[in-house]
């Protein structure tokens, strides 16, 4: 099962299980990126200081609870809080062009978005029936973080094994249309193909990792080919910076500043190692 990382949201922390998979390289998520099929909880932050250290365990109070395979979330125009569940993969067996021998992926439309109450923490379906890729009894992802301009919400796909053809379901982000369905938005996939990067380990599509809006334009972190991608109002695609291996995960892009994001670190992600980072947009 390959690395999960978490992803913190500036108002909550988004809690997931962290695995390492044996004999894995440079944290290179080549087919999926979400924690195991666990029921993962939601907590507001304790606001410890760094004088202070980590919190304890019982630091919080629990919003919100059941959720499955959660990775991105953030608060919507209507102020209420919006998780990514990965699903559980589905009946669809696929195996990647460079999977290890053995390792088969699956896929179904079992994802979903969960809108929760931030005062009650009650849920409710935003979306489902959206993509979701797995490891078979292991559980599934490839949501891996939502974002809205103005009212209309998107979400950014990845783990999405695109190079077999057998799925139309790219690594990239989509719009959630009214209807319930979603379209494609932004094929980062086939950005990544048509723009690869040297890396021994580099995966054919990417590991489009986190997402956030500003006015028209979105960020995205890619974890895989190490870069912060921008993508404009006509769809089009450029590197902001590109970097060595440094795992770039969460991604803040509020006000008109630098954009902000944290490096994860090569593998195996020494204490020490990660990092806040700011970006100058648009010189990178």
């Amino acid at each position: 099962m390959p690395t999960v990382g978490y992803r913190a949201n500036m108002r909550v922390d988004t809690k997931q299980l962290l695995q390492e998979a044996e004999g894995l390289t440079g944290m290179r998520l080549r087919y999926i990126v979400a924690p195991l099929a666990i029921a993962a909880s939601l907590v507001l932050g304790a606001g410890v200081s760094a004088q202070d250290g980590p919190p304890s365990p019982s630091a919080g109070t629990m919003l919100a609870g059941g959720l499955v395979s959660t990775q991105g979330a953030a608060v919507g125009p209507d102020g209420w809080l919006y998780v990514t569940e990965g699903g559980t993969g589905g009946d669809l067996d696929i195996t990647p062009d460079d999977a290890p021998a053995g390792e088969t992926l699956t896929f179904g439309l079992t994802a979903s978005i969960s809108r929760i109450d931030p005062a009650t923490g009650d849920k409710e379906v935003a979306a489902e029936g959206l993509p979701s890729f797995g490891f078979g009894d292991e559980g599934g992802g490839g949501l891996a973080d939502v974002a809205f301009i103005g009212s209309r919400m998107y979400f950014l796909l990845t783990g999405s094994p695109g190079e077999t053809g057998a799925v139309d379901y790219p690594n990239g982000i989509y719009r959630v249309n009214d209807n319930g369905t979603s379209s494609l938005y932004a094929n980062i996939g086939k950005f990544n193909e048509d723009n690869p990067v040297d890396f021994e380990d580099a995966g054919p599509t990417g590991n489009p990792f986190a997402l956030e809006a500003r006015g028209t334009t979105f960020y995205v972190t890619d974890g895989n080919y190490n870069r912060l991608l921008r993508v404009n109002s006509a769809n089009n695609i450029d590197v902001v910076a590109s970097f060595g291996n440094v795992v770039p995960t969460g991604l803040d892009v509020k006000g008109t500043g630098p954009v902000l994001f944290t490096e994860f670190s090569a593998f195996p992600h020494a204490p020490g190692d990660s990092k806040v980072v700011t970006v100058n947009v648009p010189g990178g």
